[in-house]
């Protein structure tokens, strides 16, 4: 921030050089005027870089999109998903094409899983604790939209990466104010704080059993799929 020229930490750096957007907020964004959504870098510079346990935002200047390769199964995120943590991809292709007449891919699939749960649970190392920290960081503006991913992120308190057990275990505290998760205790210390949180979470949101079976099932396919690349994310 202490780069920055005077009245260039707000959207003022960028709507100086476009005021017709200025101009026409809402029209251009979709969002309220005042939301996370009318923020020039929450679109065009979202938080996908990831270090010091947390998501920085990337420098490089772009627009959300969901591309062929998207569709296909690369999991680079966007803009989109990481804001709308509880829709899917589909969800997002569906809004863009509305909005900006870009293309729905012809691959997409319909699967209505959060492309953010996605990420979360099958992604690499470093995407997974992206994921989990936009889960966290949506705790307080959205937590009607963050609260169903409890049990994912429970999932994600035993990962195998201490980075991703830290970020996950802090978003589930913004969620769940009081939830005590040691990141680095001895797998079955772990595993038996989790199961407490999830337990406890459950007291608070009943299901039923098709509902847990269905969120089991999701979560298994998931870790089946995880993306276990080795990655350096040691901080």
């Amino acid at each position: 921030m202490n780069l920055l020229a005077a009245g260039k930490d707000s959207d003022a750096a960028c709507t100086s050089c476009h005021p017709a957007i200025a101009g026409a907020l809402e029209g251009h964004t979709h969002h309220a005027a005042g939301s996370q959504g009318s923020r020039c870098t929450n679109c065009h510079m979202p938080y996908t870089v990831y270090g010091l346990l947390k998501g920085i935002r990337n420098h490089r200047i772009d627009s959300p999109a969901i591309t062929d390769a998207a569709a296909a199964g690369d999991a680079r995120p966007n803009a989109c998903n990481l804001c709308h943590v509880d829709k899917s991809l589909s969800w997002t292709a569906q809004q863009l094409a509305r909005w900006y007449r870009q293309p729905v891919p012809a691959a997409l699939a319909t699967d209505d899983t959060p492309a953010a749960i996605t990420w979360l649970v099958s992604g690499d190392a470093v995407l997974r604790a992206l994921a989990a920290w936009h889960l966290g960081w949506q705790a307080g503006p959205q937590p009607a939209a963050v609260g169903p991913a409890v049990p994912y992120l429970v999932t994600a308190l035993d990962d195998p990466y201490a980075a991703v057990r830290y970020v996950a275990g802090h978003a589930v505290q913004n969620i769940l104010p009081g939830a005590a998760f040691d990141y680095l205790a001895p797998p079955d210390a772990r595993r038996r704080a989790a199961a407490e949180i999830l337990r406890g979470w459950l007291a608070q949101h009943p299901m039923t059993e098709s509902q847990t079976q269905a969120i089991d099932a999701r979560i298994q396919t998931l870790v089946g799929q995880r993306d276990n690349t080795p990655v350096r994310a040691m901080e």
